[in-house]
């Protein structure tokens, strides 16, 4: 199975697509029926049971009993899923077409964007659909089409608009909410697309920045979550994000749970009846192992670790900063520090009042011992007076690692490295 989220149907059967099949499991998970035609995009149920998705060039249209309704071919190949909205069945295609369908398969309009798209459209209380182009390299353009399948705007990114495209929207009354590429938040004025505000999720170490979709609790918080390099090395983390209606950034959460080395890519959030934000993470394909989390998160409380001593790219001897290094690290060769003769790692935390205790780690990334636990410290000022002994040469390093334990469970880490480390009168690891 590959990362999609299954659809339920109002009988409690689940439908998940995978690269080869479409399966239709009963409530205990036993296969009711699959159908021979893979997908990487979401399913939708219209309300007599009918399951539309898409496989290449085709949205079929599959009776609850696994046969097919009836199957329509696009002008190319369908990246992503369909939404449904007053007997109409609207996707797009990757020749840039957004295309109404009527219930039984016909044509009822299509609209040529210009450009690809693997936005899944919205439509609004009125009817009214909205949609992206994604090319790369291209100006993109967000679409507000009419349900008569004439334009009524479309808005291009003010800042960078060949990563200003999404795969998806939040809709309110008066609000179109969507993330782009470029690493922003957007609000938008439905009526004319006008940007009531934005908001930077990312930061500019960060060279592939990949936004979710948002969605809205019922306070009509935003809730999204993005990748960020915190600074110019060590992991690309994940963060989740709360924003009121006016675009004030209310909350913002570091999603991982004590393991420093990986980059963490967040899911979309979802929001339960209660209020309680979900949202899962996975690791890229490069780290050390793969896994994933899911979290629930019902509280507003920050939570976050980062070590601000030593930056990066820094030379320090005998615990004095001495001066910085270019502007990249890779101006050292690719090492984002060196220290001589010790230094004094310090680090700041996020509502301190409940961290119980931070742990700091040394790694040596040449050798196969785990990492030393250096140094526990149980109360602010978090900080360790670091005289580990080591003489790095060209093709060692070192890196420090923090891990910050609250007192309901939630561990944060942060790392910063590669350092190079010159201190013979040291201790010994």
């Amino acid at each position: 199975m590959d990362r999609i989220p299954p659809t339920i149907a109002d009988d409690g059967t689940i439908y998940i697509p995978s690269e080869d099949n479409l399966y239709a499991l009963n409530p205990n998970g036993a296969i009711k029926w699959e159908f021979n035609k893979g997908s990487r995009w979401s399913v939708v149920i219209d309300g007599d049971g009918t399951i539309y998705f898409s496989s290449d060039d085709i949205l079929y249209a599959i009776n609850p009993d696994g046969t097919v309704k009836w199957e329509f071919v696009a002008e190319d190949d369908i990246a992503n899923s369909a939404a449904i909205y007053n007997d109409t069945i609207y996707f797009a295609d990757m020749c840039g077409y957004l295309y109404a369908l009527f219930l039984n398969g016909t044509l009822k309009w299509k609209f040529d964007m210009g450009l690809k798209s693997l936005c899944s459209p919205s439509i609004d209380e009125n009817g009214v659909i909205y949609c992206s182009t994604n090319w790369p390299g291209t100006c993109n353009i967000i679409y507000a089409i009419y349900p008569n399948g004439t334009k009524k705007w479309e808005w291009m990114s003010p800042f960078n608009p060949l990563d200003g495209d999404t795969h998806g929207f939040a809709v309110t009354n008066d609000t179109l909410y969507f993330a782009t590429y470029e690493g922003n938040l957007y609000a938008l004025d439905k009526e004319n697309g006008s940007m009531k505000w934005y908001a930077y999720l990312s930061t500019n170490y960060t060279y592939g920045k990949y936004p979710t979709l948002p969605a809205i609790g019922k306070d009509g918080t935003i809730w999204v979550a993005c990748n960020r390099y915190d600074r110019e090395s060590g992991p690309d983390n994940g963060y989740l994000y709360a924003f009121t209606p006016d675009g004030k950034k209310k909350y913002e959460i570091k999603l991982t749970s004590g393991e420093p080395y990986a980059s963490v890519w967040p899911g979309s959030p979802s929001i339960g009846e209660d209020g309680t934000v979900y949202i899962a993470t996975w690791n890229d394909w490069f780290t050390i192992a793969g896994y994933g989390y899911l979290y629930a998160i019902n509280d507003e409380m920050k939570r976050d670790v980062f070590i601000t001593r030593p930056k990066v790219p820094y030379l320090y001897i005998f615990d004095r900063e001495i001066w910085r290094f270019g502007d990249k690290y890779f101006d050292l060769g690719g090492v984002a520090s060196i220290v001589i003769g010790g230094i004094t790692i310090e680090v700041e935390v996020e509502s301190p009042d409940h961290v119980e205790k931070v742990e700091f780690y040394i790694e040596d990334r040449y050798s196969d011992t785990p990492p030393l636990l250096y140094y526990t410290n149980y109360s602010s000022p978090f900080q360790c007076e670091c005289r580990y002994k080591a003489f790095d040469n060209k093709k060692e390093w070192h890196q420090f690692y923090v891990k910050a334990y609250y007192d309901d469970g939630y561990v944060v880490t942060d790392l910063v490295g590669p350092i190079r480390i010159f201190c013979l009168f040291g201790e010994s690891p």
